[in-house]
Formats: structure tokens, sequence, C-alpha cells
């Protein structure tokens, strides 16, 4: 969603990745929502495994960044599920779940990577620094996760 109001153009990360993302059907009725059952088990499954992670964890972090113009302002916001901080630089933590089998999951989904990579890029004051994004899979039927974790150029990547 996004709203105009006083100039200013404000869009959620997800509707803005989401939007660039699109492909297939023009009809977008279908896929709205999803599943309650499958969205309260995922909801579990995302506390559960931020409650799991150390000090270096900090969960739910909202996240702002604005372009403004002669007549009005862009703004995006968006919330990353974690920010790891380490000796060896900050991770963008993004976690989702599946009842897809882990072995099936080579990448992540194209608008889940999207919206780490939009929130890293939020995140980072230089867009040419490289910062790892973290993509945590949870299996809701088997109650496991797995951690996929790649490192992306944001200013180079264009998957």
């Amino acid at each position: 969603m996004y709203t105009f109001k006083d100039n200013v153009l404000k869009i959620s990360v997800r509707s803005l990745v989401e939007f660039i993302c699109r492909s297939g059907d023009i009809d977008t009725r279908r896929g709205q929502g999803g599943d309650k059952a499958a969205m309260d088990a995922g909801s579990k499954a995302h506390r559960r495994i931020q409650k799991q992670m150390g000090s270096q964890y900090e969960a739910e972090v909202p996240m702002r960044m604005e372009f403004p113009s002669l007549n009005y302002t862009i703004v995006i916001e968006g919330r990353a599920d974690g920010v790891i901080t380490e000796d060896e630089g900050i991770t963008i933590d993004e976690i989702k779940g599946t009842y897809r089998n882990f072995k099936y999951l080579d990448e992540p989904v194209k608008v889940h990577k999207a919206q780490a990579m939009v929130l890293s890029l939020i995140h980072i004051s230089e867009p040419t620094r490289r910062t790892p994004i973290s993509y945590a899979v949870f299996c809701l039927k088997k109650k496991k996760n797995e951690t996929i974790q790649k490192t992306y150029d944001v200013a180079k990547s264009n998957r």
C-alpha cells in the first residue's frame, strides 16, 4: 500500500518489491492474504526464532529512507525482522515460514530476497558496501528451521 498526503508519497518496502517483482497473470485477486492458519504458524515460528537469537540480535527494527525532490518526497518504510551486529559487520535478517521441503529451497523467494535487499540498502549509508542478508526459513510441517545465508552486493545485484 501507499499513501500520498501533503506532497509526501509513502510506500512500504513490501509493496514496493511486490510491484517490482510482479510477474504472471494481471488478475491479482488470487493469492491475496494467504491462509490464516499458515500465517499464524509462521508468526509463532518467527517469534520463536527471534527469541533464540543472541544478544547481538535486535528484533523488529523499523527502517525508513526519504528521497526529497523539489515538489514532493518519496518515503520508503519497512521493518527488518532482525538486525545482527557483529564485529564483522551487520546482517539484515529476514524470516519466512514455508510448508515446502527444504531441499527445494536453493534460493530465497524472489520477493523475499528483494525485500531484504531494500532493507539492507536503507540500513547502510554507502550502497556499495557488502551487506550479508540472512534468510531464515522455518518448516511449518516438521517444526524445524534452516538458514540460508548469502552475501549480496546491493549496488551490483540485479536479481
